[in-house]
């Protein structure tokens, strides 16, 4: 199965003959760019998408635009992330037609191999080999230079980066993670990848990050042999916990079943309707909550917390 859009593979009926093959392949779980965390030949990396470009190319100047949360159709995004991949997606065919001169560009969104939506970029020339046709990368194709592709690569990043009115370069910056400290890093990363269902992207000594399948943020985990159990709620004097989780879940009960099981305890203090405060197996609280993928802040009146006595 392909890892990036642009790689050649069974389409249309070959895979819809499938439903169920299908149907797994529109989700995060059965998604091969999610389950990777990324599609290969990434040339950029911007806030909504990657910009993927491998050696082998159906034109010169060809890119693929690839959204970095996992949707099929681009209805299915809201009206603001819709605006923000096109916008990107742009600001990447305005680098490719300065590199590249095209006479035109052509946009191509199928989904037919791959459905993670992604958007084929195509720089036309007047005597490309698609010239009076279709565009077919089985026809036809070109190799790519390093150079060259570097080159696609440091327009697409100088195009992105936003500057003040001042004129002044500012930097892209995007929370990439949070990390939390443990005296044992396999015990509590273990807990949160099971407890979230997120794979790990890095494991190494004193060290492990997980990811979503649908992207966004990770959470990491780093070793501190002097962490202190932290008191909850919290009192002076005693070590507190200076940041927490809020787990959005469908199902809050299965949730701290679960959750228990996989080590957590339910907090003696519940200082709110609506939300349950489990202890994790560090002793650091986090709470779960009814909430759907969008606005789930929304369900819960998260002000009015009252401090109860002390719970180590």
């Amino acid at each position: 199965m392909p890892t990036t859009p642009d790689e050649r593979g069974p389409t249309g009926p070959a895979l819809w003959s499938n439903p169920a093959e299908w149907a797994a392949l529109r989700t995060p779980a059965g998604c091969p760019i999610c389950q990777a965390g990324r599609p290969r030949d990434v040339l950029v990396e911007l806030a909504t998408c990657w910009v993927t470009g491998g050696s082998e190319a159906p034109l010169p100047g060809y890119v693929c635009v690839v959204a970095r949360e996992h949707h099929n159709e681009p209805f299915e995004m809201t009206a603001d992330e819709q605006a923000r991949f096109w916008q990107e997606a742009m600001v990447v065919a305005g680098a490719v037609a300065r590199v590249v001169r095209p006479v035109k560009l052509n946009y191509e969104i199928h989904g037919n191999t791959l459905p993670h939506l992604h958007l084929h970029v195509f720089p036309r020339h007047v005597d490309d080999p698609f010239a009076g046709g279709p565009i077919d990368p089985s026809r036809a194709g070109c190799t790519r230079t390093e150079e060259e592709l570097n080159a696609l690569a440091e327009a697409i990043r100088a195009e992105g980066r936003p500057t003040s009115s001042g004129g002044d370069e500012q930097v892209h910056v995007r929370v990439s993670a949070a990390t939390l400290s443990t005296p044992d890093v396999p015990r509590l990363a273990a807990f949160y990848e099971a407890l979230l269902g997120w794979r790990r992207v890095d494991d190494s000594p004193g060290w492990v990050r997980l990811r979503s399948p649908a992207g966004g943020p990770g959470l990491s985990f780093h070793h501190d042999d002097r962490f202190r159990r932290p008191t909850w709620p919290s009192s002076r004097g005693e070590q507190q916990a200076h940041a927490h989780l809020d787990i959005a879940t469908d199902d809050v009960e299965a949730a701290v079943a679960r959750a228990v099981g996989l080590g957590a305890r339910v907090a003696h203090h519940q200082p709110q309707p609506g939300v349950r405060v489990l202890l994790d197996p560090d002793g650091r609280p986090f709470c779960l909550f009814a909430g759907a993928a969008h606005g789930e802040h929304d369900l819960v009146d998260w002000h009015g917390v009252v401090q109860d006595a002390d719970e180590g």
